[in-house]
């Protein structure tokens, strides 16, 4: 404990010219600098017991790619150990800190987590009081094994209830891995409330993978901003006419219109469990909102409304 504690004091933070001797840009070097602080800053609360409950591992983005759009940082060999103490870090705040009343959320932003980092986070996350596992990326497609390491954590760590996802791409079956394990964990152990996928299916989500994704048995899911149009509607829309366990499906920025409203709000009238849909930020004009309030409220009449 107290080794580790020096070692979040005393280290020297990646000399600026590392990232500049790799091509990277001094915008680059900067974030990098500010990565290095606030990394030691939080393995020294966890240490310390000190931490919030969300524990953010992020890369301020201040460098952006030819179109404006934020570009995660690469991995660097010379940043495996802050993965590593950070790791210890998690595991020394869960046995000695944590309670049953401050599970904490754990999320990665704009940081490459490449096989050799998820294989230092595998054990860690698998026994740490953690509610919440999420990573956000740029939308390009990185190799790893994040699917694996996902159903792992899925399975083993029984008081996460949370995972979520924002421009993290991958493969069909990928996906479909993760969406079997919270599956599988939602009929054996305690099920999995919130699975966030925003923004990760940019090009188009497969009619196979959002049926995956409906069907996982998650309790809420959250679709937002993934472009889905007519298409998807149609298979939302037979899903929730099913009246599947799904209480909060979240639908926000896509491209559905009225049609698709018209849709959806008739499968309500056979679904007695959903407790909450957001369409917020999409196309839909004020023939798709009264379709919905039909569907809530009976609207034959003022006496109904009132």
């Amino acid at each position: 404990y107290a080794d580790a504690l020096e070692w979040a004091y005393s280290l020297e933070n990646i000399a600026r010219d590392h990232w500049l001797q790799k091509g990277h840009t001094e915008e680059y070097a900067d974030a990098m600098d500010e990565f290095q602080d606030t990394f030691k800053q939080t393995i020294k609360e966890l240490r310390t017991g000190t931490a919030g409950e969300r524990v953010e591992i992020k890369v301020v983005s201040r460098f952006q790619d030819e179109e404006d759009l934020y570009v995660s940082a690469d991995h660097d060999d010379v940043l495996m150990p802050y993965w590593k103490e950070f790791a210890k870090a998690l595991v020394h705040w869960s046995d000695y800190h944590a309670d049953e009343e401050t599970p904490l959320e754990v999320s990665f932003f704009y940081i490459e987590t490449p096989d050799a980092v998820l294989d230092v986070l595998r054990p860690a996350l698998e026994r740490s009081n953690v509610e919440f596992v999420g990573f956000l990326s740029d939308g390009n497609p990185r190799p790893s094994k994040l699917a694996k390491f996902m159903e792992d954590i899925i399975q083993k760590n029984h008081l996460m209830t949370k995972v979520g996802f924002d421009g993290v791409v991958l493969s069909n079956g990928q996906w479909k891995r993760i969406c079997n394990a919270i599956r599988v964990r939602n009929v054996e152990q305690t099920p999995i409330a919130t699975f966030e996928l925003t923004k990760c299916f940019e090009g188009g989500i497969s009619d196979e993978v959002l049926r995956d994704v409906l069907t996982s048995k998650a309790l809420g899911v959250d679709l937002g901003r993934n472009g889905m149009s007519s298409n998807e509607s149609t298979i939302i829309a037979e899903f929730l006419a099913s009246n599947p366990p799904l209480a909060s499906l979240l639908l926000k920025g896509n491209r559905f219109g009225d049609t698709d409203a018209a849709l959806l709000a008739d499968s309500l009238s056979s679904n007695t469990k959903l407790k909450g849909l957001d369409v917020d930020g999409n196309n839909i004009q004020q023939e798709g909102r009264l379709a919905f309030l039909r569907a809530i409220f009976d609207v034959s009449s003022l006496d109904a409304c009132s």
